[in-house]
């Protein structure tokens, strides 16, 4: 006998806690690893971006349970979560394979 077939739907919502880069320019993957994990240009932040339109702390994603949340710090470029720009402190659950963008950069959340 082989192995059983894996559903693509259910390797679709597992979350790895990853945010993979889809921009065009060459920043790297950011491994979601501490809590609050902070996004921005700063060097201090988990989650640093070395790119001019980041805000030194743009954004915080945060996790309950086992559910991610995305917050904007009042970022000056914003934040987007799933194409919905967030305001500052708008708290949203992230969804597996969901978009996020930090200014102009694109990130997919896996």
């Amino acid at each position: 006998m082989g192995r059983p077939t894996v559903l693509l739907a259910d390797q679709r919502k597992t979350i790895r806690g990853v945010l993979r880069y889809e921009g065009n320019n060459q920043l790297p993957d950011l491994k979601i690893d501490t809590f609050p994990y902070v996004i921005g240009s700063a060097a201090d932040c988990p989650g640093h971006v070395d790119c001019a339109t980041i805000s030194r702390h743009h954004a915080k994603i945060t996790k309950v349970e086992n559910v991610y949340f995305i917050e904007d710090m009042n970022s000056a470029n914003g934040t987007k979560a799933g194409g919905t720009l967030l305001d500052y402190k708008m708290k949203v659950s992230l969804q597996a394979n969901e978009i996020l963008e930090f200014a102009d950069e694109k990130f997919r959340f896996i």
